[in-house]
């Protein structure tokens, strides 16, 4: 009996050692064809992109040129017509001052220069008709007739007494009779020609009077002009520094207006970051509640830095005629400056790249087979990174399970694109 249990008993280990072997035979076989289908991977497909690698700052906006505008005589204000925050254009009447004391003064001036003006005709008149017209003319000429004809009878007379027909005290008559003329005659021309200057003088008083009197009515002109002030330049009323009734003074600015002829963003930049921005690199601007996207250029960095915070003024300046209109000055803009971008580049993903001493490398994919290719690598961004040469767009690399690779290792695909 006990031989028969035993006999049972190998048999029963016999058939336990045969199932164990071909279980063990059986596990061999799935290892072997599981070890088959390569290294576990995922992938990424490469494609073309732009990589930006940039610094964020907050700017305000601001007009490029502000001005101050003052009366330029001191008057009451009569008018105001406009309000803070309006539009004008350049050459708009923006306020009028009181000018009732200097147009009562102009007229004042305006009469005497007319009065002066017709003596000043009746006097030129005058003085050209005078040597035809004066009666100091008329007298002359008569005595110079009878000078003449006294002349004439000195020379008969001289003959006379030269032959002895009449005596001397006669001719002496005569002769004395005319020295005493022409005495006459002198003092009479040099009469008229005073009496001439006189009215010479005369005239040319009254005419610089007359030049006077304009000039003080051109410059009352002038001041009546100064009451109207008006806009140098188009933009927005920032400031109105006076009411209706106030007394406008030079020295207190009337209005301040802000040119939007041009804009600015004044940004606030650090130390640390100041060496990664130059003049005229690329700034990108996002109008907070304007929606709007603009490329711009650094136009001048502050050579002054706040010993404080340690920060230095950035100036962008926008010239985008058609979008001026839509900024508003003193709003929040969103500022990306440019520190280095990649175009049209192809891009892959980080974790896909193997760095060593001599190169950088990755492994493309290809019918179940890895190729080890070198690249050149371009800028990195986040997880991203632009290359420069080595790969295509369109082609697949490995981007997990890494070290388990070589170039040609079998690998089969368990995530990413055309996944196995």
């Amino acid at each position: 009996m006990k031989k028969k249990i035993i006999f049972f008993i190998v048999i029963l280990i016999s058939i336990l050692i045969i199932i164990m072997i071909k279980n063990n035979q059986s596990l061999k076989k799935e290892t072997s064809n599981s070890l088959d289908l390569g290294v576990p991977i995922q992938v990424e497909n490469v494609e073309f992109g732009n990589l930006t690698k940039s610094i964020h700052y907050t700017g305000l906006m601001e007009s490029k040129s502000t001005v101050n505008i003052s009366s330029k005589i001191t008057a009451e204000i009569k008018d105001i017509y406009v309000n803070e925050g309006d539009r004008v254009e350049q050459g708009s009447l923006i306020a009028k001052l009181d000018d009732s004391k200097l147009i009562a003064n102009k007229k004042t001036l305006e009469s005497k220069l007319k009065t002066l003006q017709i003596n000043s005709s009746y006097l030129s008149q005058e003085v050209s008709d005078y040597y035809t017209s004066s009666s100091a003319i008329y007298s002359l000429e008569k005595l110079e007739s009878e000078i003449t004809y006294l002349n004439d009878q000195k020379m008969k007379m001289k003959a006379l007494l030269d032959a002895g027909a009449i005596p001397k005290n006669t001719y002496d008559e005569l002769e004395q009779k005319s020295l005493s003329m022409d005495i006459q005659k002198n003092e009479l021309k040099s009469t008229i020609d005073n009496n001439y200057e006189s009215l010479e003088n005369q005239k040319n008083m009254l005419n610089s009077q007359i030049e006077e009197l304009k000039t003080m009515i051109d410059e009352i002109d002038m001041t009546i002009k100064d009451t109207e002030i008006r806009a140098p330049l188009s933009g927005n009323i920032r400031v109105i520094n006076y009411e209706k009734g106030d007394l406008a003074i030079g020295t207190k600015p009337f209005v301040t207006i802000d040119d939007r002829n041009e804009m600015k963003v004044l940004v606030s930049v650090s130390e640390k970051d100041l060496s990664n921005i130059k003049e005229n690199g690329k700034v990108k601007l996002g109008i907070i509640g304007r929606g709007l996207n603009l490329d711009a250029q650094i136009t001048k960095i502050s050579s002054y830095m706040n010993s404080k915070t340690k920060m230095t003024d950035v100036e962008i300046n926008i010239n985008q005629e058609e979008i001026l209109d839509e900024l508003i000055i003193g709003s929040t803009v969103d500022v990306e400056f440019v520190i280095e971008e990649s175009e049209n580049s192809p891009l892959i993903s980080k974790e896909s790249l193997v760095k060593q001493t001599d190169a950088t490398y990755v492994y493309t994919v290809k019918d179940g087979l890895v190729t080890k290719k070198q690249v050149e690598i371009g800028i990195e961004v986040k997880d991203k990174v632009a290359i420069l040469n080595g790969i295509e767009t369109g082609e697949k690399i490995a981007i997990k399970n890494l070290k388990n690779l070589y170039d040609g290792a079998k690998v089969y695909i368990y995530q990413g694109e055309d996944k196995e």
